[in-house]
């Protein structure tokens, strides 16, 4: 499961470069002199970078809560009952030729919470919500995040939550690595200019984002509200 290719790649590609980068400096210029000082900050550094490229992974490729559409479910056998099931009404009606919702069906779910999409031509349940970008309607759909290629959904939040959390970590860690080796070989280090502006800078740019990222998601998982619901209310 993954969002639109043509407008994500690049934001994705974004997203492994400011990984990778950093950590490939970090073991390769810094590491074998850390290892010598105490291999405890480089096995750990080692293993939030494997965390975290997980965590990327997985919330790149579960599935956040899409709704199939009635005429999806009305084709693949007991999906329909499934997708009953998921949003917590047995008794919604399934039809795949309807185009404008039924007014006198409105009246009896809108007190529930559910919203006609237009887009799908179906109700969503409370606190789902279209993406344009992929297409489809998805569970609590929080929002489409183009750096991980993927809806933000009931079904990947945690995923997403903890890959914020190890990214700041393992960026914690690597510029930690990168400064205390600088540091030791400050005389020998002719090209720190370089350094800071190719590797230093913007990985500090990344890793102060992610935790203002990290910090607002708390702040909603605290408050149980989702970024669409903060955003547009």
């Amino acid at each position: 499961v993954t969002g639109p290719p043509v407008v994500d790649t690049q934001f994705n590609l974004c997203a492994w470069v400011s990984i990778v980068v950093p950590s490939a400096y970090y073991f390769w210029a810094c590491g074998p002199d850390l290892w010598r000082r105490s291999p405890l900050l480089p096995v750990c550094t080692a293993l939030l970078l494997l965390t975290t490229v997980l965590l990327l992974l997985l919330t790149s490729c579960t599935d956040p809560g899409i709704i199939p559409r009635p005429v999806m479910q009305l084709l693949v056998e007991d999906l329909e009952e499934e997708v009953r099931e998921a949003i917590g009404c047995r008794d919604l009606p399934t039809d795949a030729s309807r185009t404008e919702r039924d007014p006198d069906l409105w009246k009896q779910l809108e007190p529930l919470g559910f919203e006609w999409c237009r887009h799908c031509r179906m109700w969503q349940p409370p606190r789902a919500k279209h993406c344009r970008d992929c297409g489809c309607c998805v569970l609590r759909n929080d929002h489409h995040c183009p750096f991980v290629n993927n809806c933000i959904g009931q079904r990947n939040y945690a995923y997403f939550c903890a890959l914020v959390f190890a990214a700041s970590c393992s960026g914690i860690a690597v510029l930690g690595g990168i400064l205390v080796w600088s540091s030791a070989h400050d005389e020998e280090t002719s090209n720190w200019p370089l350094m800071f502006a190719l590797v230093i800078g913007p990985s500090s740019a990344v890793v102060l984002g992610l935790i203002v990222l990290l910090s607002f998601h708390l702040m909603l998982i605290v408050r149980g509200q989702t970024t669409r619901e903060v955003l547009r209310p």
